[in-house]
């Protein structure tokens, strides 16, 4: 027989330490958790001593924790040994940019690595020289990488210079501007694609295509409420979805309905448009159509707990980015309408260009969905018909108005 013996825990957590005490929680997930630490407690004769830890005493896990609505996560060994800093200065540096932005640009920078090392020959690659990041965008051009590419790759390798304090001014150039300029009129800079919107007629018709997609009733319901958030909230894929090793930013606590059921509120702990986390608050109303956004909301909501996710697939899975595309995809095959086009910002873009149809000014459609700029002017897609009718009302109207030279604009010539 195993000798009886004493295991601290030490928990920054109030609802974990209640918990533990008491002996049950009300989260489903954690309480399978505590039966599991209570049976191993009997069989081995240990007595649990639960020690609440001060936040002071733990700042950098209360970071982590508390924190995570923005993204934070902790930097790799391999990172804090390159930046040569502490513990502490390493965790700030490493969360000066989102984590989705660091997981897409390690690749990148080791790529360079390898070129420089293998191609240049260069025993000491970085800091990168004018002339090897010439050869680099020579290299895309052989390649046929777009403009945008090299400049985006360019920018990557640039923002790698700062975190290790390596010196980036051959970055700014002027040989390595000229250089870019000559790509820029040799291949030319197309404007992106522009995203086809998804509009209340079209959200209808994806909300009746669910069933035929998602044979899941769990994953249906997420979906739907996804789509339907989206709209109602001007939303875009990448401020619902979540991936595996990140963590979600939406829960069930972030939902809080009305008690006459008029609508819902949501909080957005962060999103593109506020990465510092000053906590968006949505508002969705509540409409007598299959697409409102508080039915679906209050469907996934039900019967779970505040800390329980608002969006997860069945067994856990992520409700991951590729997820929601690839049900939109299939919803809009299901229609018969070609998925080409379509991205996670169609939604968005949808719901300015019907609001716009409905004759919503620009003012209210900015604030209905947070923008800071006026850049959701391009979203609002606009019929050919209608930017004729305009140019013709306000170059044509008066025609026949004789000309006056009087005016003080002639006479500046």
């Amino acid at each position: 027989m195993d000798r009886p013996s004493t295991v601290v825990i030490h928990t920054d957590n109030e609802n974990v330490q209640y918990g533990l005490l008491k002996g049950s929680i009300r989260d489903p997930a954690t309480q399978v958790l505590f039966r599991e630490i209570f049976s191993l407690c009997l069989q081995h004769h240990i007595d649990l001593h639960i020690v609440a830890v001060h936040l002071k005493a733990n700042t950098l896990a209360d970071a982590l924790s508390h924190r995570r609505r923005k993204g934070i996560s902790k930097s790799p060994a391999s990172f804090i040994a390159d930046a040569k800093l502490s513990t502490r200065a390493t965790f700030l540096l490493w969360n000066g940019l989102a984590t989705s932005t660091r997981s897409r640009s390690t690749t990148l920078c080791i790529g360079y690595i390898r070129f420089a090392s293998t191609t240049l020959r260069l025993t000491d690659p970085l800091p990168a020289s004018t002339v090897a990041l010439i050869k680099w965008a020579g290299q895309h051009h052989s390649t046929n990488k777009t403009y945008h590419l090299v400049k985006c790759n360019l920018a990557i390798l640039n923002s790698w210079h700062i975190d290790l304090g390596l010196s980036t001014t051959s970055f700014d150039a002027a040989h390595l501007a000229w250089v870019l300029r000559g790509y820029k009129r040799a291949v030319g800079n197309p404007a992106p694609t522009a995203k086809l919107p998804i509009t209340l007629p079209l959200l209808k018709q994806l909300v009746d295509a669910l069933p035929l997609v998602c044979p899941s009733k769990r994953n249906r319901r997420m979906f739907q409420a996804a789509f339907c958030l989206a709209f109602a909230c001007f939303l875009c894929s990448g401020e619902l979805t979540w991936e595996e090793l990140s963590i979600p930013v939406l829960t069930v606590g972030s939902v809080e309905f009305a008690h006459d059921g008029a609508f819902a509120t949501i909080f957005l702990p962060s999103s593109k448009t506020d990465p510092f986390g000053t906590r968006v608050t949505l508002a969705a109303p509540s409409v007598p159509h299959k697409t409102c956004a508080v039915k679906a909301l209050q469907v996934v909501c039900r019967g779970h707990p505040p800390s329980a996710l608002l969006l997860a697939l069945d067994d856990g899975r992520p409700f991951s980015r590729s997820s929601f595309l690839d049900t939109l995809s299939c919803c809009l095959t299901t229609c018969g309408i070609s998925p080409q086009g379509y991205s996670g910002h169609s939604f968005q873009r949808g719901a300015a260009t019907w609001a716009a149809a409905n004759g919503v000014n620009d003012v209210t459609i900015q604030g209905l969905e947070h923008w800071r700029s006026d850049c959701f002017r391009r979203y609002v897609n606009k019929p050919a018909a209608d930017r004729a009718a305009t140019t013709a009302a306000a170059l044509y109207t008066n025609a026949d108005w004789p000309l006056d030279l009087s005016t003080p604009a002639w006479h500046d010539f």
